[in-house]
């Protein structure tokens, strides 16, 4: 789509009202360029099993999925258990076809990008400077950070992301990606500060992701949407094709966050993650890349409840990360703004998908609600009765 096609002001997103939100959040294409992320010729059907009957607790209240969906305001949520559906619904005018936007669930599929690329030899070292790939940032306050940095978001460049703020440097990079471009973001980077040293200290920075996509575009030598179509989205059998936003027109992906895809095939990745990158009997992510990705290293500045304002997360290679509840293994989870997520449970073989629609782009008491019912969801499966 041209630029001369689009109608929609991209600058407005955040603050959109409501009625518009519902809109746009379902076919983004109307705000910015986009590269198509194709599906391959064969699809992976999800089986259908016995539906799950959940019931959780919060302010007092007996509430169940059906007061999960309205109170979350989810338009979609997606319950894998073993692969297989155990809960699918969809509200507010959307559907199994809609192609949601992410957000900033597109972090951790950029990251999982970076472990193809790093499995097939296109990436030496998770040390490796960023400017071996992307020199465009020599001489720049990124001149020291590696690739292990980027994906912990522990680069020490100054940076301020604050969605509803005019003045932060989150919502001057909206206005960088309305303009459309080319280098625009790079150069925006390439003049920030350096504010501490290269991974002393977490700072959430959607603009590097940006500059992640750069690192795997430059070292596997094409387009992010054409490197996810061969190594992730054909494999796997997603159902539909996918779209991701472009900083300009025939430019690079905003690899932080503008990818659109439908329920089932978020859900799919989270599968694939969940079964550590391994399709077919074909591995595609290097061995326990994701095990790596999503660790909990007590004592970290990254562990959970460590992390100021984000609790009770912790972080990995741009993926949060959950301390195991009590009988639990490993969780971990992808996070977007407006109520974007994958959670995944590995030793419950559980994958969440939810696509929200949340009024403001942040809300602690719905993402908090949400982990209670996660766990319920993971409770009332693993006492299901057995046939």
């Amino acid at each position: 789509m041209s630029a001369v096609d689009r109608t929609g002001d991209y600058r407005s997103l955040f603050t959109a009202s409501s009625a518009e939100q519902l809109r746009l959040f379902g076919d983004m294409r109307s705000l910015y360029p986009t590269r198509t992320v194709r599906r391959g010729a064969d699809v992976s059907e999800l089986v259908v099993g016995e539906p799950v009957d959940v019931h959780y607790r919060v302010d007092d209240a007996d509430l169940d999925i059906a007061d999960f969906v309205s109170r979350y305001r989810a338009t979609g949520l997606l319950i894998l258990k073993n692969g297989e559906i155990v809960c699918e619904r969809y509200t507010l005018g959307h559907g199994p076809q809609t192609r949601w936007i992410s957000f900033s669930m597109a972090k951790s599929i950029a990251s999982t990008l970076l472990g193809a690329a790093l499995l097939q030899g296109h990436v030496v070292s998770l040390d490796d400077a960023v400017t071996r790939t992307v020199p465009q940032l020599r001489g720049s306050a990124y001149e020291d950070v590696s690739i292990r940095h980027l994906l912990q978001m522990s680069s020490g460049v100054r940076w301020v992301e604050t969605n509803l703020d005019p003045q932060s440097d989150r919502r001057r990079l909206l206005d960088l990606q309305a303009l459309e471009r080319p280098g625009g973001i790079l150069d925006y980077l390439r003049g920030l500060p350096r504010a501490a040293a290269p991974g002393s200290t977490f700072n959430y920075n959607t603009a590097e992701t940006f500059l992640l996509g750069a690192v795997v575009a430059g070292a596997v030598g094409r387009p992010l949407s054409e490197y996810l179509s061969e190594t992730i989205w054909q494999p796997c059998g997603m159902q539909a094709d996918a779209y991701w936003q472009l900083e300009s027109t025939d430019g690079q992906e905003f690899a932080g966050s503008g990818l659109s895809a439908t329920l089932r095939d978020f859900a799919r990745f989270g599968c694939f993650v969940l079964g550590d990158g391994i399709v077919g009997g074909r591995r595609i992510l290097p061995v326990a890349w994701m095990q790596a990705s999503t660790a909990v290293m007590p004592g970290s500045r990254l562990e959970p409840g460590k992390l100021p304002g984000l609790e009770p997360l912790g972080y990995g290679y741009q993926w949060w990360t959950f301390a195991p509840r009590a009988g639990s293994g490993r969780i971990f989870g992808a996070l977007g703004i407006f109520g974007q997520q994958i959670y995944v449970d590995v030793e419950e073989k559980l994958v969440i998908a939810v696509h929200g629609a949340w009024p403001d782009p942040v809300d602690d008491t719905r993402r908090l609600e949400s982990y209670v019912f996660f766990a319920a969801v993971a409770d009332a499966l693993r006492d299901a009765p057995v046939d």
